[in-house]
């Protein structure tokens, strides 16, 4: 499969270096990717729409290829980008892993105790999510369902990640939905996650 005019565009989540991206950067450059690991800061949601408007505007147009995966709240990122800026290229997917879509259960309920100065401004969108999905971009979406991290401290047993809950992570529109046995943090050090998103990149499907 000849990729090399295909970018795919990788960004982080929560609290999280962009370097947290580079097994799948790799993984995705041995496929024949083009990638790029897009920086922010995670406490400051409104502004980093803005600056990821400029990253993809300074580097593509409407005739590339432009694909973006985005992890935790990093696909929260990209659907608010994609509502505001309404970017066209010549071919275009979503692909979210881990991400709470309806808002986080563990923000809420850490917001709830006067806890959620330490999300900073990026509080209202973990608490509320983004909802349903109604663009006409496709999004594929993975899960994880092995339930082991800070969110089973916080919460108990629940059914998730360990970090976001199926709940908190299933999204009404999307294009297909993909659940794996991986915890959250996992999910960004996975073969499979790798090649279940680069089958949704051609197909628009996972399987």
């Amino acid at each position: 499969m000849n990729n090399k005019n295909k970018h795919i565009i990788l960004i982080h989540g929560l609290y999280m270096p962009a370097l947290i991206m580079q097994y799948l950067d790799r993984n995705f450059t041995k496929r024949g990717f083009q990638t790029h690991k897009f920086a922010y800061n995670s406490l400051r949601f409104p502004s980093a729409s803005k600056r990821l408007n400029r990253f993809v505007t300074a580097r593509f147009d409407e005739n590339d290829e432009v694909y973006f995966f985005g992890h935790s709240l990093g696909g929260l990122l990209i659907r608010h980008y994609f509502k505001h800026y309404q970017p066209k290229f010549a071919d275009t997917c979503i692909i979210t892993a881990g991400t709470p879509h309806n808002g986080a259960t563990i923000a809420k309920m850490l917001s709830n105790h006067g806890l959620g100065f330490i999300f900073g401004s990026t509080k209202h969108i973990l608490n509320d999510g983004l909802g349903d999905y109604d663009n006409d971009v496709p999004i594929g979406v993975i899960t994880g369902t092995y339930d082991a991290g800070v969110g089973r401290i916080v919460l108990g047993k629940n059914q998730g990640d360990g970090t976001v809950t199926l709940e908190d992570a299933n999204l009404k529109g999307a294009t297909d939905t993909c659940a794996l046995n991986l915890n959250h943090t996992a999910l960004v050090y996975s073969k499979e996650v790798v090649q279940r998103s680069s089958h949704f990149i051609e197909h628009k499907s996972f399987r």
